[in-house]
């Protein structure tokens, strides 16, 4: 199989959503420690899920072959990726409260303005 042939092969839609997917359960099992408990497992799957699957979705519509006559094979390739970087970056995103954000910047303003001076 030539180089071509592996590039087309490992750039086709299924691979994209198949990597879409990894990465959706990917998220959950890594935030699935930090739930609480049952409701809130509850709310990240279904979270999780919804948001997944627009990511899916808005990639099959860029796949119809309207929108795919438009744009050439490497460009849909880069859309795809962009899509699914833009997914995993709202993914992070979602899993940030509030409060530690908060706490954090606090903290570190809190500790970059108390230093001591050195002379």
């Amino acid at each position: 199989m030539g180089d071509e042939a592996k590039r087309t092969k490992a750039m086709s839609p299924r691979y994209w959503e198949f990597l879409a997917l990894a990465t959706g359960v990917f998220c959950v099992v890594t935030e699935w420690g930090h739930a609480k408990d049952r409701p809130a497992r509850f709310r990240l799957l279904w979270t999780q899920a919804l948001h997944w699957v627009a990511i899916l979705v808005t990639m099959n519509i860029v796949l119809l072959s309207g929108v795919r006559q438009m744009l050439p094979a490497p460009a849909i390739s880069l859309v795809l990726l962009t899509l699914l970087a833009l997914g995993t970056f709202l993914a992070g995103v979602n899993f940030l409260s509030f409060e530690s954000v908060f706490w954090d910047s606090h903290w570190l303003c809190f500790r970059t303005s108390n230093r001591p001076t050195q002379a």
